[in-house]
Protein backbone atom coordinates (compact mmCIF):
# COMPACT_ATOMS: atom_id res chain seq x y z
CA UNK A 1 0.00 0.00 0.00
CA UNK A 2 2.87 2.55 0.58
CA UNK A 3 4.37 1.93 -2.49
CA UNK A 4 1.48 2.41 -4.23
CA UNK A 5 0.71 5.45 -2.33
CA UNK A 6 4.55 6.58 -3.57
CA UNK A 7 3.88 5.98 -7.09
CA UNK A 8 0.86 7.88 -7.06
CA UNK A 9 2.45 11.08 -5.33
CA UNK A 10 5.25 10.73 -8.26
CA UNK A 11 2.59 10.49 -10.59
CA UNK A 12 0.50 13.59 -9.39
CA UNK A 13 3.81 15.90 -9.00
CA UNK A 14 4.39 15.02 -12.79
CA UNK A 15 1.20 15.42 -13.99
CA UNK A 16 0.02 18.95 -11.56
CA UNK A 17 2.91 20.52 -10.01
CA UNK A 18 5.83 19.77 -12.93
CA UNK A 19 3.41 21.41 -14.94
CA UNK A 20 2.43 24.20 -12.70
CA UNK A 21 6.08 25.22 -12.01
CA UNK A 22 6.53 25.29 -16.13
CA UNK A 23 3.90 27.55 -16.44
CA UNK A 24 4.88 29.79 -13.72
CA UNK A 25 8.23 30.14 -15.26
CA UNK A 26 7.36 30.47 -18.71
CA UNK A 27 4.64 33.08 -17.51
CA UNK A 28 7.19 35.22 -15.61
CA UNK A 29 9.73 35.06 -18.35
CA UNK A 30 7.01 35.97 -20.89
CA UNK A 31 6.32 38.50 -19.18
CA UNK A 32 9.85 40.25 -18.27
CA UNK A 33 9.96 39.82 -22.14
CA UNK A 34 7.20 41.82 -22.90
CA UNK A 35 8.13 44.39 -20.37
CA UNK A 36 11.60 44.76 -21.83
CA UNK A 37 10.05 45.05 -25.37
CA UNK A 38 7.32 47.81 -24.38
CA UNK A 39 9.89 49.71 -22.62
CA UNK A 40 12.23 49.39 -25.11
CA UNK A 41 9.46 50.78 -28.04
CA UNK A 42 8.79 53.26 -25.69
CA UNK A 43 11.93 54.26 -25.50
CA UNK A 44 12.31 54.55 -28.77
CA UNK A 45 9.14 56.53 -29.60
CA UNK A 46 10.59 59.43 -26.90
CA UNK A 47 13.81 58.98 -28.36
CA UNK A 48 11.88 60.02 -31.88
CA UNK A 49 10.00 62.40 -30.37
CA UNK A 50 13.12 64.76 -29.19
CA UNK A 51 15.37 63.69 -31.95
CA UNK A 52 12.45 65.27 -34.30
CA UNK A 53 12.98 68.63 -31.79
CA UNK A 54 16.35 68.41 -32.81
CA UNK A 55 16.21 67.84 -36.59
CA UNK A 56 13.68 70.70 -36.67
CA UNK A 57 15.84 73.22 -35.42
CA UNK A 58 18.85 71.77 -37.38
CA UNK A 59 16.76 72.36 -40.27
CA UNK A 60 16.07 75.69 -39.53
CA UNK A 61 19.65 76.49 -39.12
CA UNK A 62 20.35 75.01 -42.31
CA UNK A 63 17.45 76.76 -44.63
CA UNK A 64 18.93 80.08 -43.18
CA UNK A 65 22.29 78.82 -43.39
CA UNK A 66 21.56 78.04 -46.92
CA UNK A 67 20.11 81.73 -47.49
CA UNK A 68 23.37 83.48 -46.29
CA UNK A 69 25.62 81.35 -48.11
CA UNK A 70 23.31 82.52 -51.23
CA UNK A 71 23.37 85.68 -50.06
CA UNK A 72 27.61 85.70 -49.80
CA UNK A 73 27.91 83.99 -52.88
CA UNK A 74 25.92 86.85 -54.92
CA UNK A 75 26.84 89.76 -53.28
CA UNK A 76 30.42 89.38 -51.06
CA UNK A 77 30.64 91.01 -47.15
CA UNK A 78 30.13 94.07 -47.78
CA UNK A 79 26.45 94.01 -49.80
CA UNK A 80 25.33 91.05 -47.16
CA UNK A 81 21.47 91.86 -46.63
CA UNK A 82 21.10 92.76 -43.14
CA UNK A 83 17.32 91.96 -43.23
CA UNK A 84 18.38 88.23 -43.51
CA UNK A 85 18.68 87.93 -39.73
CA UNK A 86 15.21 89.64 -38.84
CA UNK A 87 13.31 86.40 -40.09
CA UNK A 88 15.00 84.18 -37.80
CA UNK A 89 14.44 84.38 -34.00
CA UNK A 90 17.56 83.74 -31.62
CA UNK A 91 20.40 84.30 -33.76
CA UNK A 92 21.63 87.89 -32.72
CA UNK A 93 24.45 88.35 -35.18
CA UNK A 94 26.84 87.63 -38.07
CA UNK A 95 30.28 87.19 -38.04
CA UNK A 96 32.55 86.74 -41.42
CA UNK A 97 35.81 85.83 -41.03
CA UNK A 98 37.95 86.35 -43.76
CA UNK A 99 39.88 82.92 -45.20
CA UNK A 100 41.85 84.93 -48.02
CA UNK A 101 43.68 88.15 -48.38
CA UNK A 102 41.28 89.98 -50.91
CA UNK A 103 38.26 89.29 -48.40
CA UNK A 104 36.87 91.59 -45.70
CA UNK A 105 36.23 90.99 -42.05
CA UNK A 106 32.42 92.07 -41.67
CA UNK A 107 29.91 91.65 -38.54
CA UNK A 108 26.34 92.60 -38.59
CA UNK A 109 24.07 92.41 -36.07
CA UNK A 110 20.10 92.70 -34.80
CA UNK A 111 20.36 92.97 -31.12
CA UNK A 112 22.03 95.54 -29.08
CA UNK A 113 24.92 93.69 -28.23
CA UNK A 114 28.51 94.07 -27.18
CA UNK A 115 29.93 93.78 -30.99
CA UNK A 116 33.53 94.60 -30.38
CA UNK A 117 34.39 92.93 -27.43
CA UNK A 118 32.69 90.05 -29.12
CA UNK A 119 34.56 90.30 -32.27
CA UNK A 120 37.77 90.58 -30.92
CA UNK A 121 36.83 86.96 -28.58
CA UNK A 122 35.88 85.32 -31.77
CA UNK A 123 38.96 86.38 -33.77
CA UNK A 124 41.44 85.09 -30.98
CA UNK A 125 39.18 81.64 -30.71
CA UNK A 126 39.70 81.52 -34.87
CA UNK A 127 43.33 82.38 -34.66
CA UNK A 128 43.80 79.62 -32.10
CA UNK A 129 41.79 76.74 -33.15
CA UNK A 130 42.89 76.64 -36.89
CA UNK A 131 42.85 73.15 -36.81
CA UNK A 132 39.49 73.09 -36.48
CA UNK A 133 39.23 75.57 -39.29
CA UNK A 134 41.10 73.58 -41.66
CA UNK A 135 38.77 70.82 -41.16
CA UNK A 136 35.87 72.74 -41.82
CA UNK A 137 37.48 73.78 -45.17
CA UNK A 138 37.88 70.66 -46.12
CA UNK A 139 34.16 69.07 -45.54
CA UNK A 140 33.29 72.48 -47.35
CA UNK A 141 35.19 71.51 -50.22
CA UNK A 142 34.51 67.96 -50.29
CA UNK A 143 31.05 69.36 -50.75
CA UNK A 144 29.74 69.17 -47.48
CA UNK A 145 28.59 72.46 -45.67
CA UNK A 146 28.92 71.19 -41.74
CA UNK A 147 27.33 73.36 -38.99
CA UNK A 148 29.66 72.97 -35.93
CA UNK A 149 28.66 74.02 -32.28
CA UNK A 150 31.52 76.28 -31.23
CA UNK A 151 32.58 78.16 -28.32
CA UNK A 152 30.47 79.60 -25.64
CA UNK A 153 30.82 83.31 -25.34
CA UNK A 154 30.28 85.35 -21.99
CA UNK A 155 30.09 88.94 -22.55
CA UNK A 156 28.93 91.87 -19.56
CA UNK A 157 27.37 88.77 -17.91
CA UNK A 158 25.50 87.61 -20.69
CA UNK A 159 26.30 84.06 -22.61
CA UNK A 160 26.12 83.61 -26.27
CA UNK A 161 26.33 80.35 -28.29
CA UNK A 162 28.01 80.22 -31.85
CA UNK A 163 27.69 78.03 -34.74
CA UNK A 164 30.86 78.07 -37.18
CA UNK A 165 30.29 77.30 -40.92
CA UNK A 166 32.52 77.76 -44.10
CA UNK A 167 30.90 79.69 -46.86
CA UNK A 168 31.32 79.76 -50.70
CA UNK A 169 31.64 77.96 -53.65
CA UNK A 170 35.14 77.60 -54.01
CA UNK A 171 38.46 77.94 -52.13
CA UNK A 172 39.06 80.81 -53.44
CA UNK A 173 35.57 82.55 -52.25
CA UNK A 174 35.89 80.70 -49.11
CA UNK A 175 34.83 83.10 -45.99
CA UNK A 176 34.43 81.54 -42.21
CA UNK A 177 30.53 82.21 -40.32
CA UNK A 178 30.23 82.79 -36.93
CA UNK A 179 26.68 82.82 -36.06
CA UNK A 180 25.74 84.13 -32.78
CA UNK A 181 22.91 83.08 -30.77
CA UNK A 182 20.95 83.70 -27.88
CA UNK A 183 19.95 80.29 -26.07
CA UNK A 184 16.94 82.02 -24.50
CA UNK A 185 15.46 83.72 -27.60
CA UNK A 186 16.28 80.44 -29.85
CA UNK A 187 14.63 78.04 -27.82
CA UNK A 188 11.65 80.34 -26.87
CA UNK A 189 10.95 81.43 -30.67
CA UNK A 190 12.87 78.90 -32.69
CA UNK A 191 12.10 75.56 -30.83
CA UNK A 192 9.17 76.28 -28.62
CA UNK A 193 6.42 76.03 -31.04
CA UNK A 194 7.80 72.66 -32.12
CA UNK A 195 8.01 71.55 -28.64
CA UNK A 196 3.64 72.19 -28.48
CA UNK A 197 3.67 69.81 -31.43
CA UNK A 198 5.60 67.23 -30.20
CA UNK A 199 4.03 67.27 -26.59
CA UNK A 200 0.33 67.40 -27.34
CA UNK A 201 -1.70 66.59 -24.74
CA UNK A 202 0.58 63.66 -23.84
CA UNK A 203 3.61 64.53 -23.09
CA UNK A 204 5.38 67.91 -21.23
CA UNK A 205 8.44 69.15 -22.99
CA UNK A 206 10.72 71.55 -21.47
CA UNK A 207 14.38 72.96 -22.21
CA UNK A 208 16.95 73.56 -19.32
CA UNK A 209 20.83 74.89 -19.13
CA UNK A 210 22.13 71.62 -17.97
CA UNK A 211 25.15 73.08 -16.24
CA UNK A 212 22.24 75.59 -13.69
CA UNK A 213 19.85 73.91 -14.11
CA UNK A 214 18.08 77.25 -15.34
CA UNK A 215 14.78 76.07 -17.10
CA UNK A 216 14.14 78.31 -20.39
CA UNK A 217 10.99 76.78 -21.74
CA UNK A 218 8.17 74.69 -20.61
CA UNK A 219 4.82 73.20 -22.40
CA UNK A 220 3.56 72.92 -19.06
CA UNK A 221 3.88 72.35 -15.17
CA UNK A 222 6.68 70.11 -15.00
CA UNK A 223 6.44 66.80 -12.89
CA UNK A 224 8.74 64.72 -11.09
CA UNK A 225 8.71 61.21 -13.46
CA UNK A 226 11.17 62.43 -15.92
CA UNK A 227 11.25 60.22 -19.06
CA UNK A 228 14.11 61.10 -20.88
CA UNK A 229 16.56 63.60 -21.51
CA UNK A 230 18.32 64.60 -24.38
CA UNK A 231 21.67 67.25 -26.08
CA UNK A 232 20.15 70.03 -28.12
CA UNK A 233 22.77 69.25 -30.54
CA UNK A 234 23.15 73.09 -31.85
CA UNK A 235 23.07 73.77 -27.84
CA UNK A 236 25.61 71.57 -26.27
CA UNK A 237 24.83 73.16 -22.95
CA UNK A 238 21.17 72.82 -23.12
CA UNK A 239 18.82 69.82 -23.23
CA UNK A 240 15.62 68.62 -24.17
CA UNK A 241 13.59 66.78 -20.98
CA UNK A 242 10.43 64.96 -21.74
CA UNK A 243 7.75 64.04 -18.93
CA UNK A 244 5.12 61.79 -18.63
CA UNK A 245 1.91 63.15 -17.40
CA UNK A 246 0.57 60.39 -14.30
CA UNK A 247 3.14 57.30 -14.04
CA UNK A 248 5.89 56.80 -15.79
CA UNK A 249 6.60 54.15 -17.87
CA UNK A 250 8.82 52.51 -15.68
CA UNK A 251 5.87 52.25 -12.91
CA UNK A 252 3.19 51.15 -15.28
CA UNK A 253 5.67 48.30 -16.26
CA UNK A 254 5.93 47.78 -12.81
CA UNK A 255 2.31 47.91 -11.92
CA UNK A 256 1.89 45.27 -14.89
CA UNK A 257 4.36 43.45 -13.94
CA UNK A 258 3.15 43.43 -10.11
CA UNK A 259 -0.45 42.76 -11.02
CA UNK A 260 0.45 39.64 -13.03
CA UNK A 261 2.66 38.42 -10.68
CA UNK A 262 0.37 38.39 -8.69
CA UNK A 263 -2.34 36.70 -11.19
CA UNK A 264 0.35 34.26 -11.77
CA UNK A 265 0.85 33.69 -8.00
CA UNK A 266 -3.07 33.35 -7.48
CA UNK A 267 -3.06 30.58 -9.98
CA UNK A 268 -0.87 28.51 -9.16
CA UNK A 269 -2.00 28.53 -5.00
CA UNK A 270 -5.05 27.57 -6.50
CA UNK A 271 -3.45 24.86 -8.48
CA UNK A 272 -1.42 24.03 -5.34
CA UNK A 273 -4.29 24.28 -3.14
CA UNK A 274 -6.04 21.73 -5.74
CA UNK A 275 -3.17 19.59 -5.72
CA UNK A 276 -3.08 19.40 -2.15
CA UNK A 277 -6.30 18.40 -1.51
CA UNK A 278 -6.35 15.94 -4.11
CA UNK A 279 -3.57 14.28 -2.95
CA UNK A 280 -4.73 14.40 0.96
CA UNK A 281 -8.11 13.09 -0.35
CA UNK A 282 -5.63 10.14 -1.82
CA UNK A 283 -4.26 9.84 0.74
CA UNK A 284 -7.22 9.66 3.32
CA UNK A 285 -8.74 7.34 0.57
CA UNK A 286 -5.54 4.84 0.70
CA UNK A 287 -5.26 5.38 4.56
CA UNK A 288 -9.13 4.07 4.93
CA UNK A 289 -8.79 1.38 2.27
CA UNK A 290 -5.75 0.34 4.66
CA UNK A 291 -8.02 0.31 7.53
CA UNK A 292 -10.88 -1.44 6.43
CA UNK A 293 -8.06 -4.20 4.75
CA UNK A 294 -7.21 -4.51 8.36
CA UNK A 295 -10.33 -4.65 9.96
CA UNK A 296 -11.92 -6.86 7.66
CA UNK A 297 -8.37 -9.24 8.67
CA UNK A 298 -8.30 -8.69 12.25
CA UNK A 299 -12.85 -9.13 12.59
CA UNK A 300 -11.96 -12.34 10.35
CA UNK A 301 -9.11 -13.40 12.92
CA UNK A 302 -11.59 -12.29 15.78
CA UNK A 303 -14.24 -14.26 14.51
CA UNK A 304 -12.44 -17.03 13.26
CA UNK A 305 -11.07 -17.92 16.71
CA UNK A 306 -13.89 -18.24 18.92
CA UNK A 307 -15.86 -20.03 15.90
CA UNK A 308 -13.02 -22.68 15.92
CA UNK A 309 -13.06 -23.38 19.95
CA UNK A 310 -16.82 -23.98 19.35
CA UNK A 311 -16.43 -26.03 16.49
CA UNK A 312 -13.99 -27.81 17.91
CA UNK A 313 -15.15 -28.34 21.45
CA UNK A 314 -18.92 -29.00 20.01
CA UNK A 315 -17.83 -31.87 17.44
CA UNK A 316 -16.12 -33.47 20.77
CA UNK A 317 -19.22 -33.62 22.93
CA UNK A 318 -20.75 -34.55 20.05
CA UNK A 319 -18.89 -37.67 19.05
CA UNK A 320 -18.73 -38.42 22.92
CA UNK A 321 -15.28 -38.08 23.33
CA UNK A 322 -16.08 -36.47 26.47
CA UNK A 323 -16.72 -39.14 29.65
CA UNK A 324 -16.68 -36.86 32.52
CA UNK A 325 -19.05 -34.49 33.94
CA UNK A 326 -16.51 -32.46 34.83
CA UNK A 327 -14.85 -32.41 31.62
CA UNK A 328 -18.21 -32.33 30.06
CA UNK A 329 -19.22 -28.61 32.16
CA UNK A 330 -15.66 -27.14 31.04
CA UNK A 331 -16.44 -27.60 27.25
CA UNK A 332 -19.75 -26.25 27.86
CA UNK A 333 -18.01 -23.23 29.80
CA UNK A 334 -16.02 -22.64 27.34
CA UNK A 335 -18.35 -22.71 24.58
CA UNK A 336 -20.50 -20.53 26.11
CA UNK A 337 -17.70 -17.97 26.50
CA UNK A 338 -16.50 -18.26 22.91
CA UNK A 339 -20.72 -17.56 22.10
CA UNK A 340 -20.58 -14.55 24.07
CA UNK A 341 -17.58 -13.35 23.12
CA UNK A 342 -18.50 -13.56 19.41
CA UNK A 343 -21.93 -12.43 20.16
CA UNK A 344 -20.22 -9.28 21.36
CA UNK A 345 -18.07 -8.99 18.25
CA UNK A 346 -21.34 -9.14 15.58
CA UNK A 347 -23.05 -6.42 18.16
CA UNK A 348 -20.03 -4.20 17.69
CA UNK A 349 -20.14 -4.36 13.96
CA UNK A 350 -23.94 -4.09 13.88
CA UNK A 351 -23.56 -0.93 16.07
CA UNK A 352 -21.38 0.41 13.92
CA UNK A 353 -23.18 -0.73 11.12
CA UNK A 354 -26.50 1.45 12.20
CA UNK A 355 -24.38 4.13 13.48
CA UNK A 356 -22.73 4.41 9.78
CA UNK A 357 -26.47 4.69 8.25
CA UNK A 358 -27.39 7.25 11.24
CA UNK A 359 -30.09 4.20 11.89
CA UNK A 360 -29.12 4.25 15.52
CA UNK A 361 -32.04 4.77 17.83
CA UNK A 362 -31.54 5.59 21.85
CA UNK A 363 -34.25 5.45 24.22
CA UNK A 364 -33.18 7.88 27.06
CA UNK A 365 -34.50 8.09 30.35
CA UNK A 366 -33.64 9.31 34.15
CA UNK A 367 -31.60 7.02 35.59
CA UNK A 368 -28.46 6.77 38.14
CA UNK A 369 -24.51 6.52 37.18
CA UNK A 370 -23.90 4.28 39.51
CA UNK A 371 -27.11 1.72 39.02
CA UNK A 372 -25.77 1.25 35.33
CA UNK A 373 -21.83 0.96 36.86
CA UNK A 374 -23.01 -1.89 39.17
CA UNK A 375 -25.17 -3.39 36.56
CA UNK A 376 -21.72 -3.76 34.28
CA UNK A 377 -19.59 -4.92 36.83
CA UNK A 378 -22.25 -7.44 38.25
CA UNK A 379 -22.34 -9.26 34.55
CA UNK A 380 -18.51 -8.21 34.26
CA UNK A 381 -16.81 -9.32 37.48
CA UNK A 382 -16.49 -12.89 36.02
CA UNK A 383 -14.40 -11.72 32.71
CA UNK A 384 -12.22 -9.66 34.71
CA UNK A 385 -11.41 -12.15 37.24
CA UNK A 386 -11.08 -14.60 34.43
CA UNK A 387 -8.54 -12.52 33.13
CA UNK A 388 -6.89 -12.36 35.81
CA UNK A 389 -7.44 -8.99 36.74
CA UNK A 390 -8.26 -6.97 40.17
CA UNK A 391 -10.40 -4.30 40.11
CA UNK A 392 -11.40 -1.34 42.90
CA UNK A 393 -15.01 0.39 42.70
CA UNK A 394 -15.01 3.71 43.98
CA UNK A 395 -18.65 5.35 43.97
CA UNK A 396 -19.54 8.83 44.95
CA UNK A 397 -23.20 8.76 46.86
CA UNK A 398 -25.95 11.11 46.09
CA UNK A 399 -25.20 11.80 42.44
CA UNK A 400 -28.04 13.29 40.66
CA UNK A 401 -30.03 11.18 37.83
CA UNK A 402 -29.05 11.77 33.97
CA UNK A 403 -30.95 10.84 30.58
CA UNK A 404 -29.25 7.94 29.36
CA UNK A 405 -30.34 5.09 27.39
CA UNK A 406 -29.13 2.28 29.99
CA UNK A 407 -27.21 -0.53 27.63
CA UNK A 408 -25.87 1.90 25.22
CA UNK A 409 -23.99 3.41 28.25
CA UNK A 410 -23.43 -0.23 29.56
CA UNK A 411 -21.77 -0.88 25.76
CA UNK A 412 -20.13 2.30 26.27
CA UNK A 413 -18.26 1.37 29.83
CA UNK A 414 -17.55 -1.77 28.60
CA UNK A 415 -15.55 -1.01 25.52
CA UNK A 416 -13.45 0.97 28.20
CA UNK A 417 -13.13 -1.93 30.34
CA UNK A 418 -12.64 -3.84 26.84
CA UNK A 419 -9.78 -1.53 26.23
CA UNK A 420 -8.43 -1.68 29.57
CA UNK A 421 -7.61 -6.06 29.38
CA UNK A 422 -6.27 -5.72 25.95
CA UNK A 423 -3.55 -3.41 26.60
CA UNK A 424 -2.64 -4.02 30.38
CA UNK A 425 -0.77 -7.20 29.75
CA UNK A 426 1.80 -6.88 32.56
CA UNK A 427 -0.33 -4.79 35.62
CA UNK A 428 -3.51 -6.35 35.70
CA UNK A 429 -5.58 -4.18 37.86
CA UNK A 430 -8.10 -1.26 36.82
CA UNK A 431 -9.62 1.31 39.33
CA UNK A 432 -13.24 2.44 38.80
CA UNK A 433 -14.84 5.21 39.78
CA UNK A 434 -17.79 7.80 39.42
CA UNK A 435 -18.08 11.72 40.75
CA UNK A 436 -19.60 14.72 39.82
CA UNK A 437 -17.59 17.83 37.83
CA UNK A 438 -19.65 20.74 38.28
CA UNK A 439 -22.82 20.03 35.80
CA UNK A 440 -21.95 16.50 34.61
CA UNK A 441 -21.92 13.06 36.10
CA UNK A 442 -18.70 11.25 35.50
CA UNK A 443 -17.44 7.46 35.47
CA UNK A 444 -14.01 7.24 34.73
CA UNK A 445 -11.94 4.03 33.98
CA UNK A 446 -8.16 3.79 34.71
CA UNK A 447 -5.85 0.80 34.22
CA UNK A 448 -2.34 0.65 34.40
CA UNK A 449 -1.09 -0.75 30.88
CA UNK A 450 0.97 0.24 28.45
CA UNK A 451 -0.58 4.25 27.90
CA UNK A 452 -0.57 5.87 24.67
CA UNK A 453 1.81 8.67 23.24
CA UNK A 454 0.46 12.09 23.13
CA UNK A 455 0.08 12.86 19.69
CA UNK A 456 -1.74 9.78 18.72
CA UNK A 457 -5.08 10.81 21.88
CA UNK A 458 -6.72 12.36 19.13
CA UNK A 459 -6.73 9.75 16.80
CA UNK A 460 -7.79 7.05 19.13
CA UNK A 461 -11.57 8.03 18.48
CA UNK A 462 -11.64 7.51 14.76
CA UNK A 463 -13.14 4.64 13.09
CA UNK A 464 -10.52 1.71 12.06
CA UNK A 465 -7.93 3.53 13.85
CA UNK A 466 -5.78 1.13 16.26
CA UNK A 467 -2.64 2.50 17.67
CA UNK A 468 0.60 0.77 16.28
CA UNK A 469 3.60 1.01 18.72
CA UNK A 470 5.19 -2.03 20.41
CA UNK A 471 3.23 -4.71 21.37
CA UNK A 472 -0.27 -2.94 20.84
CA UNK A 473 0.15 -4.01 17.51
CA UNK A 474 -0.51 -8.10 18.33
CA UNK A 475 -3.59 -7.19 20.18
CA UNK A 476 -6.58 -8.16 18.24
CA UNK A 477 -9.35 -5.67 17.76
CA UNK A 478 -11.18 -4.27 15.09
CA UNK A 479 -10.85 -0.72 16.15
CA UNK A 480 -14.24 0.08 16.36
CA UNK A 481 -14.60 0.39 20.26
CA UNK A 482 -13.72 4.04 21.14
CA UNK A 483 -15.52 5.01 17.83
CA UNK A 484 -18.63 3.26 18.76
CA UNK A 485 -18.36 5.40 22.61
CA UNK A 486 -17.47 9.05 20.96
CA UNK A 487 -20.45 8.42 19.04
CA UNK A 488 -22.89 7.08 22.27
CA UNK A 489 -21.21 9.76 24.39
CA UNK A 490 -22.18 12.77 21.76
CA UNK A 491 -25.70 11.38 21.13
CA UNK A 492 -26.07 11.65 25.43
CA UNK A 493 -24.73 15.05 24.84
CA UNK A 494 -22.31 13.76 26.84
CA UNK A 495 -18.15 13.87 26.49
CA UNK A 496 -15.11 11.39 26.18
CA UNK A 497 -11.93 12.35 27.68
CA UNK A 498 -8.30 10.20 28.08
CA UNK A 499 -5.43 11.25 29.89
CA UNK A 500 -2.59 8.87 29.00
CA UNK A 501 1.21 8.37 29.24
CA UNK A 502 3.20 5.93 27.97
CA UNK A 503 4.33 3.32 30.42
CA UNK A 504 2.12 4.32 33.35
CA UNK A 505 -1.63 3.65 31.97
CA UNK A 506 -4.55 5.54 30.80
CA UNK A 507 -7.36 7.06 32.47
CA UNK A 508 -10.90 7.88 30.04
CA UNK A 509 -13.86 9.49 31.11
CA UNK A 510 -17.39 9.42 30.50
CA UNK A 511 -18.96 13.01 31.05
CA UNK A 512 -22.88 12.77 31.32
CA UNK A 513 -24.69 15.66 31.63
CA UNK A 514 -26.46 16.34 34.77
CA UNK A 515 -30.99 16.12 34.41
CA UNK A 516 -31.87 19.63 35.12
CA UNK A 517 -35.54 19.07 37.02
CA UNK A 518 -38.21 21.57 35.70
Amino acid sequence: MRTSFAKISFILVLVIVLPISVLVIFEVRSLNQSVAMMQAIYDKQIDTFLFSINQYSDDVVNSMTTRIDDAWSRKGAGEFPKEILEGYPGVSAIFFFPLEKNQKLAFYAKDEIPQQQLITLLQNHIREDSALVKKMTGYRSAGFRKIEPYKVLAVEGERFNTLLMVLGENPDTYSLCVMIIRPSDFIEELIAPKMEQVAGEEFVLAASNKVTGELIYTTDSLMNNKARSKTIWLLPEYELEIYIPGNSIEMVMQERSNTNMIMIGMVSLVLLLGFAMVFRNIRAEMQLAQTKSDFVSNVSHEIRTPLSLISMFAETLLLGRVTTETRKKEYYEIIVKETGRLTNIVNKILNFSQIEANKKTYHLESVLLNDIVREVLHTYSFHLENKGFTYKVHFTDDLPNMMADTESVMEAIINLLDNAIKYSPDTKHLDISTERMDQWVVVAVKDQGVGIEEKKLKQIFDKFYRVTQGDIYNTQGAGLGLSIVKHIMEAHGGQITVESEPGKGSTFKLMFPILVKK
